[in-house]
């Protein structure tokens, strides 16, 4: 509750910050001026309703993130998780796109943008981003278990 009051008289007061700064000069969230603590509190009431399962709505404030911080791969990639939850898998490949643009070394977001190939029925395009995961895969330190064993999965999914 204290997160969303400080999150709404921050939205509140971001008008009068508008009118004195020219938007090309600084991010969006300084334009705005929004705090640390405001955006800290927008990924904490995403993250909660994410854990609540109210997806849709913890899609809604992790956009509200990335247009506030497009610089943050990491919100980029949760972004797209929970879209691709949501089964938006346009949204879901446009925000892992952007996620690899900043971090190109994420492997995990070129699997499931092969997956998300895959639920659009888009073979070609599913094999191309695994492709490219196995390419990160071969120059990157050593992949977690549950990486290895999606690599492993995708591999059977796109042979049969």
């Amino acid at each position: 509750e204290d997160a969303y009051e400080a999150v709404k008289e921050n939205f509140n007061e971001a008008k009068s910050s508008l009118e004195k700064v020219d938007p090309k000069e600084m991010r969006v969230d300084q334009v705005l001026g929004f705090t640390e603590h405001t955006i800290e509190s927008i990924f904490t009431i995403g993250s909660a309703k994410c854990q609540e399962g109210d997806y849709p709505t913890a899609l809604s404030l992790f956009i509200v993130l990335t247009i506030l911080q497009p610089n943050d791969f990491d919100l980029w990639y949760r972004t797209a998780i929970i879209a691709q939850g949501c089964e938006d898998f346009d949204l879901a490949l446009r925000a892992y796109a952007e996620a690899v643009k900043l971090n190109e070394g994420l492997v995990e977001a070129y699997l499931f943008s092969a997956e998300c190939y895959l639920m659009k029925g888009l073979q070609q395009e599913a094999k191309e981003a695994y492709l490219k995961a196995e390419k990160v895969v071969e120059t990157a330190s050593p992949v977690s278990d549950e990486t290895r064993k999606l690599l492993d999965d995708l591999k059977i999914m796109l042979t049969t």
